[in-house]
């Protein structure tokens, strides 16, 4: 048996009345049920009752009932988390469902096994919970093309959609499921204050927040120890209204210098929105215009530094809008490398596996004509920061570059076409 509770889920009164349904066959033989009222995906707990003898079944929390692609669409399993031993199968066409049971118990209609792990994961409020999981682009495939494919049923409490995963050796499916994969460039509106003239002596480090972009783009600031006892830090002096004055070392000058470059650049854009909002929306070419003074902070930076330039990175336990809202407090400190620029020395290549039936590629980064197999970046927000080593970190300085890394890291790396799709 299956794991049963003692609740049970009794059916309605109005269903007792209805005539039952309830052919004598071998449960691993399938059962035929058609959708209720002849709606695709739709069926109710109410509705399924009709081809089940008891009046109530073993009550079960639907969360430990788990759908499952078996071995591809529409074909699906129903399991329990905690329980083995026991699989319902299920097939979806545009008529009915069909059940069956490994049990292979004689019965009249379901069997218990069926009955309630079918019953249990619907909803009378949620009737069309099945209809996401019949895809007939999808089901229409070639079996060979599901074979490859990563399928995943994703559960909801009122429906269960099937979705295509990314793996290691396809990357992403070109045309499966392809509203799952874009997002959007996000430009924030700016609320800075105080981009300040320092002059007094303090102790500061200079942090990326590698969770926080500008345009899109990482930015880094200086940071002083609010409380020297405890050697925490908080708000960047550079972005707060404290008028805090410093005297800072030649290191750290050189350093803060750039940093005044991103507190002016953002200070001017949040004027603009409050005073000439207009005008930004205007011009069509602000956004990228914007990117390309960021980067060119960072060329700035690290083309033929005096000295070493080393930074420190952190991630920050909630995501902040504005630049001046950054707090470092109980953020998680990544630690502190090196920064080189690329320059030259990173290429991508693109490898193409080219078959009978589909073509695969695949984007190669290699540094220094080395192939990096397993590209590692800091943070999700973009791929500027490519870790060489934990005392070194390469900053990708081509917009385009790091844009298609970026796309390309949620992929795999990887992208499989069908040949009938180019």
């Amino acid at each position: 048996m299956i794991g049963i509770g003692f609740n049970c889920i009794t059916t309605d009164a109005k269903i007792h009345s209805v005539e039952k349904i309830l052919p004598k066959r071998n449960s691993s033989e399938p059962l035929v049920i058609p959708w209720e009222d002849g709606f695709i995906g739709r069926m109710t707990p109410r509705y399924l009752s009709k081809y089940y003898a008891d009046d109530e079944i073993p009550f079960m929390e639907r969360e430990n009932i788990v759908i499952q692609v078996r071995p591809y669409p529409p074909k699906y399993e129903l399991k329990l988390k905690k329980f083995s031993g026991t699989t319902v199968k299920v097939e979806l066409t545009t008529e009915h469902l069909s059940i069956n049971c490994s049990c292979s118990d004689d019965v009249a209609g379901l069997c218990v096994h069926e009955a309630t792990l079918l019953s249990n994961k619907l909803l009378d409020s949620c009737p069309n919970y099945l209809k996401g999981l019949y895809r007939a682009e999808i089901n229409n495939l070639p079996p060979w093309k599901k074979k490859i494919v990563p399928f995943k049923v994703c559960e909801n409490y009122s429906y269960a959609e099937l979705t295509v995963e990314m793996n290691n050796e396809y990357g992403r499916f070109y045309r499966l499921a392809t509203n799952d994969y874009e997002n959007g460039l996000r430009l924030p509106a700016r609320n800075l204050e105080g981009y300040l003239d320092l002059k007094r002596n303090d102790e500061v480090c200079f942090f990326v927040t590698i969770n926080f972009s500008a345009f899109g783009l990482p930015v880094f600031f200086p940071f002083h120890y609010k409380f020297k006892r405890s050697r925490s830090f908080s708000h960047s002096y550079l972005l707060d209204e404290s008028n805090l004055k410093m005297s800072l070392n030649s290191y750290d000058q050189y350093l803060e210098l750039f940093s005044r470059r991103f507190a002016a650049l953002l200070y001017e854009d949040k004027i603009l929105r409050e005073e000439k909002k207009d005008l930004i929306s205007e011009d069509i070419n602000y956004f990228e215009r914007k990117q390309w003074e960021i980067i060119q902070i960072w060329r700035d930076l690290l083309e033929d530094p005096p000295f070493p330039i080393k930074l420190r990175f952190a991630q920050t336990f909630k995501r902040y809008r504005f630049a001046h809202q950054i707090n470092l407090k109980n953020s998680s400190v990544l630690g502190a490398a090196t920064l080189t620029k690329a320059r030259g020395n990173l290429q991508l290549k693109v490898e193409i596996d080219d078959q009978d039936q589909y073509l695969k590629m695949r984007i190669c980064l290699y540094y220094r004509n080395q192939l990096i197999d397993c590209p590692e970046f800091l943070g999700d927000e973009n791929c500027f920061f490519l870790k060489i080593s934990n005392e070194e970190i390469l900053f990708i300085d081509n917009l385009t570059q790091a844009g298609v890394l970026q796309k390309f890291r949620q992929w795999k790396y990887r992208l499989t076409v069908f040949k009938e799709n180019y």
